[in-house]
């Protein structure tokens, strides 16, 4: 893989191809350190290697602090697990619910197997089996990342909110 810092959100058009769950987690990282305005992420188990990683939640958070417009939309595809012993990003969720909004899968796509994430509709990580870390991804891609904004759309727009999800306060 080449050098992250050679590519730039909304600039570098440049495919990149990863294998392992660290290149995952570091292509993560570097896309999400760069945006500005949306967040979007479908993920299985929001899998702790990539999402509970101190730097990403870190980097959720600036994202969310720097700018009040800021929307982050995160699917959780078996939160079972997360429910019984919790989760970083879905934490910081709780405290940035103005910003954060965490959905599960609606019953017609409870079978859906990818992971995406996708920054300020320009760039993308695309696994197309959520329970491996291959995939591709690419920092500047308009028309790939079109297909993979509407499809995450139809899943959001079908989704429901997860009442496990939510942090309440007395």
């Amino acid at each position: 893989m080449n050098r992250l810092d050679d590519y730039t959100l909304g600039t570098t058009n440049d495919r990149l191809v990863f294998g392992s769950s660290d290149e995952a987690r570091d292509i993560a990282l570097h896309m999400v350190r760069q945006c500005r305005r949306t967040l979007d992420i479908a993920a299985r188990h929001l899998e702790p290697s990539m999402f509970e990683h101190a730097d990403f939640i870190d980097a959720v958070r600036r994202l969310c602090l720097k700018n009040r417009h800021v929307r982050v939309r995160i699917l959780v595809l078996q939160p079972e697990g997360l429910h019984r012993r919790g989760h970083a990003l879905i934490d910081t969720a709780a405290t940035l619910s103005s910003f954060i909004r965490v959905r599960v899968p609606g019953e017609e796509h409870r079978e859906y197997n990818e992971a995406l994430l996708i920054a300020d509709e320009i760039g993308y990580m695309h696994r197309p089996q959520a329970d491996r870390y291959e995939g591709h991804a690419n920092f500047r891609d308009p028309p790939y990342v079109g297909g993979l904004v509407r499809r995450f759309d139809e899943l959001w727009d079908r989704s429901d909110s997860d009442s496990n999800f939510r942090r309440l306060s007395v």
